[in-house]
Order: structure tokens, then sequence, then C-alpha cells
């Protein structure tokens, strides 16, 4: 078993949010075609810097090597530790790894 840390994979939610409160904040900004424009570019900024926000959030995944009973290989990951050891028998679902007993 092996901890890795690794880059989540961005949901849009951090470009979708950025937007919404970047333009919001460049709507507060001057009048008329002015107020347009600090709109649309705090917007787009906005959405940049939560999609790059988003981008740069990591995450711990557990990597667990499994040998089956027919000596074939295969790693799980799952995003628990699980508290096995060498040598523990385990059952693969869809969820992850469970301990035998």
């Amino acid at each position: 078993m092996r901890e890795v840390v690794e880059q989540k994979d961005p949901s849009g939610a951090g470009l979708i949010v950025g937007g919404l409160v970047g333009g919001g904040l460049g709507s507060l900004v001057g009048s008329g075609t002015g107020r347009t424009v600090a709109t649309v570019v705090g917007a787009l900024g906005g959405a940049y810097a939560g999609n790059r926000i988003e981008k740069s959030q990591s995450q711990v995944v557990y990597q667990i090597g499994v040998k089956y009973d027919d000596s074939s290989w295969t790693t799980i990951r799952q995003a628990a530790p699980t508290g096995l050891r060498i040598g523990d028998r385990v059952r693969v679902t869809d969820s992850g790894v469970e301990l035998l007993r």
C-alpha cells in the first residue's frame, strides 16, 4: 500500500464561481460602457483565477496492490486508509478493498 498525493480533477465549479464573483465585482466599477467592460473583464479574470485555484488543489489517494488467488495482480485506488498489512486476505468491491475476517 502506498499513499500518493495527486492533483484533483477540476469540476468546473471554480471557473463558474470565479466568473460570477469577478463579474459581480466588475459591475460595481464605473458606469455605462465602462461598467460593461469592467463586468466582462472581471468575469473573465475571475473565471481564470477560479479555475487556476481549483486546479492547484490536491488529494491523498491510497494505492493498494492486490494479488488474487489465481496469482494475477491489480492496483486498487481508494480515498481512505485501510489499516491493512501485507498478507491480509481482502475482498475487492466497487467501493475499494475490505479486510476478510
